[in-house]
């Protein structure tokens, strides 16, 4: 095989430092850890011993501040979103141990200046070919001519880009009045549509060019916006995160520049409230934050609650938020979350959190205290007062609707569901469940679930449900109600869910469960409310307070998210990412895992199982096997898995998002109990699109593999990336690898700086034939293919009768031309790579290495999508939207 004279893959390793107590002189470095900015984030000292990290203090040494603490042994800190980038070093001591903790900060979106610098590597230019490498290509067709002339070709490694005019995060605010991109270090570009365009696009649909909008300066070598068209520009834009891809050639041939900027409009203005569940201000939080966090955005921020128990947020961008209350005197303390959505023309928007009478402390209103019997216990709520124009269309088409109240049982009682029914008419269905004498608990699950959820809540419309529940008999209060626009916004259910000490009311005889759930279509009748209880004799009193999947894995890989955003070669699609371990997987899953901490209460519980299942396409699949065996510690109200690797199932491939769930079984004092199923979370997020190992899926395709295999597997691929390959002929290697995995530099740990979404491949060329098998395919680095063109060459040159060489070399060009218009210019198409200079010229432009048009091959008008990168001669690189091809 023709070795590459592009690049060396360097392999290396990494060995974690092993824990040995020092003298007082002396502190042992703990490996360096990476914390997210916006959110508590927890380190757990798995090579301290329990009993010296209880006794250790957390002091910073260097780096910008952040607030620590250190409580049982897990260190906690918090870091602004300023502090993106920067390295921070604590000191633990206690009791004449020290240790000292490096940190990296990082944010999942880059705050920073207005002024972003992208450094592509498709700018690194040809290495000289080594001594020892000569040989070879002189014995494959090449000359020392060619071999020299390469050498000496003009490459412009120091390039790089600035976009200026955005606002701090990259966000295109009301202020904004011009935005110039600005190449350095490069030459004058050609303003040929060909070579040069600027493109922008989100992750869905919107795919479009915008170079008209701009004027050219060659003197400075930057775009700037045309006043006149600045507005325009604006208007058509989408309110989502967007890619904006400089690609720009100059007029030799000889640079080839793609850079990439992420930016968003913003224009909500949010401000909030703290309310307690009587609805007063709460003023004595004054010294908490509140966190908001962008799902598709990964806007990360922290807004301080004033003396009037008000917070602040300024211009965020359309998205879907969770907001939460960061209390870090507390850290371990469970606190509810609320989702907020924000529409492209919001504008501005209020909210309130109440929050439970547990997270607010003793409150006073006007000087007198408020008592707890009169402050209701309605859980966790997400007001949103925020004015939108009502849907008068679907209220019309509500109105012809007709549906019966309806109620759901089952035999025992044990579970009950009220559905709404006719419009403004309530659904009520009775309650009424016995619980043996002499049960100690008993588990109720009541959930509020709406189809009214996410849009038309946040719209405030008006098809605002209402829904109650009352249960009687028990030791404490349970009754609740309210309309979906104050309570679901942005979310589909709300769940209660307690395990209640019964043992007085059931040391005489059986306790008998009574009450109703009531639930009211209002406005219309197509997406009806639900209410349901569910009851469990014997819960033992097992819960699960928190279960939190780790971003760096024990190989020092990040995972699950993908940091480089954006819609070219060298970025990837936003979102949270995992491969799940379906049947035949196991050896790649054998890899490596992923690092999760699950809590629960009581502390005091011995824990005998840990089970888990996946939630796919609404099915639920249960995963063989107690995992409690790979647990790295299990410490009072806590177990940690440094490495977990999740047992295979026979899971059917889907499009949807999945959950990982996680259940504890064991004892609580003399009564064996269980706990409910609860979601990971990773960074906050319980949704993972899925990944699927491409040849498990569809055998066959395994015939159609190219390359080595990388650990882990390196064909991890999204169920609509497969069904692409599988309408194909196409030959393929790198797609993504087991969790995304991505190393330092946040390049994917397979090599390359993209393939990190389970939907960028790496494809043959058509061979010439039809086929993508023969030497003309791309192996070897393309070699068969330049030294087809330099006989092609020869045979112009020395104007031989017959060019067979010649009509090869057209009718290879003929053909991949050919494949590349109808994938380039397909709708799922993100973007399309071929190899730059010599390849660039046979197929683009339908010349020699020299730049001299080869005779018989047209002109070819090059699709949008299709552009050129270094490394790029073994194959072509397709960028799907994946999404396009589920079925």
């Amino acid at each position: 095989m023709k070795p590459s004279r592009n690049f060396l893959h360097a392999l290396f390793s990494l060995c974690m430092l092993t824990m040995v107590v020092t003298s007082p002189a002396q502190a042992t470095q703990i490996r360096e850890s990476t914390i997210t900015t916006g959110e508590i984030n927890t380190i757990t000292l798995f090579d301290i011993p329990d009993d010296i990290a209880r006794l250790l203090e957390v002091h910073q040494l260097s780096g910008p501040p952040l607030q620590t603490t250190i409580k049982n042994g897990d260190v906690y800190v918090l870091a602004q979103e300023a502090d993106n980038g920067r390295e921070a070093e604590l000191s633990l001591n206690g009791n004449g141990h020290h240790y000292t903790l490096p940190l990296r900060i990082e944010t999942r979106r880059y705050i920073g200046p207005a002024r972003l610098t992208e450094v592509p590597s498709s700018m690194k230019g040809e290495a000289p070919v080594p001594h020892d490498e000569r040989a070879f290509w002189l014995e494959n067709g090449y000359t020392d001519e060619e071999l020299d002339s390469d050498e000496q070709q003009v490459f412009y490694p120091e390039a790089y880009a600035t976009l200026e005019g955005l606002s701090p995060g990259h966000l295109w605010t009301p202020d904004v009045t011009e935005i110039s991109i600005t190449l350095h270090n490069a030459p004058v570009l050609s303003m040929r549509k060909e070579d040069t365009n600027i493109q922008i696009l989100n992750d869905r649909v919107f795919n479009q060019f915008f170079f008209e909008y701009f004027d050219y300066d060659p003197k400075r070598n930057r775009l700037t916006t045309k006043p006149e068209k600045f507005k325009e520009f604006y208007d058509r834009l989408p309110g989502d995160p967007l890619t904006l891809t400089l690609n720009g050639d100059d007029a030799k041939g000889q640079f080839a520049g793609h850079f990439n900027f992420i930016f968003q409009k913003a224009s909500a203005h949010v401000t909030g409230r703290l309310l307690d569940e009587a609805g007063y201000t709460l003023t004595n939080l004054s010294d908490r934050q509140v966190s908001i966090s962008g799902l598709e955005s990964d806007i990360r921020q922290l807004s301080t609650v004033d003396v009037n128990g008000e917070f602040i947020f300024p211009l965020l961008p359309a998205d879907e938020y969770t907001l939460s209350l960061v209390d870090f005197n507390h850290p371990t303390q469970q606190k509810p979350d609320y989702s907020l959505i924000i529409g492209e023309d919001s504008g501005d928007i209020h909210v309130d959190l109440v929050l439970p009478q547990a997270l607010t402390g003793p409150v006073t209103y006007k000087g007198k205290p408020i008592e707890s019997s009169t402050r209701g216990n309605t859980g966790g709520i997400l007001k949103v007062i925020q004015e939108e124009r009502d849907e008068q269309e679907r209220r019309a088409r509500n109105a012809s609707r007709q549906a019966a109240p309806q109620c759901t049982r089952a035999a025992d009682g044990s579970t009950i569901m009220a559905v709404g029914g006719k419009q403004n008419v309530p659904s009520i269905c009775t309650i009424a469940y016995q619980v043996p004498q002499g049960v100690a608990s008993v588990q109720i699950d009541v959930t509020v679930q709406s189809d009214e959820a996410l849009y038309w809540t946040g719209r405030q419309s008006p098809f605002n449900d209402y829904w109650a529940y009352e249960l009687h008999g028990l030791p404490e209060n349970w009754s609740a109600s309210g309309n979906v626009n104050n309570t679901h916004v942005g979310r589909t259910e709300i769940t209660r869910s307690q395990c209640i000490n019964i043992s007085p009311q059931t040391r005489d005889g059986p306790l008998s469960i009574t009450g109703k759930l009531t639930t009211t279509n209002i406005g219309g009748e197509i997406r009806p409310t639900r209410v349901s209880a569910r009851f469990k004799n014997g819960c033992g009193d097992i819960r699960i307070t928190e279960i939190t999947a780790k971003t760096e894995n024990a190989k020092k890989h990040k995972i699950f998210h993908p940091r480089k955003i954006g819609t070219n070669e060298l970025t990837n699609r936003r979102g949270s990412y995992i491969s799940l371990p379906h049947a035949g997987t196991a050896a790649s899953h054998a890899a490596w895992g992923f690092p999760v901490d699950i809590k629960y209460e009581p502390e005091d519980a011995v824990i005998e199982a840990v089970h888990a299942q996946i939630v796919l396409n609404d099915n639920i699949f249960t995963l063989p096997g107690n995992l409690i065996d790979q647990a790295s510690t299990t410490t009072a109200g806590e177990i940690n898995f440094a490495d977990l690797k999740l047992p295979t199932a026979s899971l059917p491939p889907g499009c949807n998002p999945v959950q990982i769930q996680f259940m504890l079984k064991g004892k609580n004092g003399d009564n064996a109990g269980e706990s409910n199923f609860m979601a990971m979370k990773a960074s906050g997020i319980k949704n993972f699109k899925p990944l699927y190992l491409a040849a498990t899926i569809a055998p066959h395709l395994t015939r159609r593999r190219y390359g080595m295999r990388d650990l882990g597997g390196d064909a991890w691929a999204m169920a609509g990336t497969i069904n692409w390959l599988l309408s194909k002929p196409f030959y393929f290697d790198d797609i993504s690898g087991l969790h995304i995995p991505q190393n330092g530099k946040n390049n994917s740990a397979l090599g390359h700086t993209g393939h990190s979404d389970g939907q960028q491949i790496d494809l043959r060329y058509d061979d010439g034939t039809g086929n993508y098998t023969g030497a003309l395919n791309g192996q070897g680095d393309g070699a068969a293919i330049k030294k087809l063109a330099i006989a092609a060459k020869k045979e112009v040159t020395t104007n031989l009768e017959a060019k067979l060489n010649l009509e090869k070399l057209r009718n290879w060009i003929a053909r991949n031309r050919a494949m590349l218009t109808t994938e380039a210019n397909a709708p799922h198409v993100r973007v399309v790579y071929i190899g730059v200079t010599w390849m660039d010229n046979l197929i683009s432009k339908g010349q020699f290495s020299d730049s001299t048009p080869i005779p018989g091959v047209p002109a070819w008008k090059k699709p949008t999508t299709l552009s050129k990168a270094n490394l790029h001669y073994s194959h072509w690189h397709m960028s799907l939207i994946a999404d396009a091809f589920c079925r």
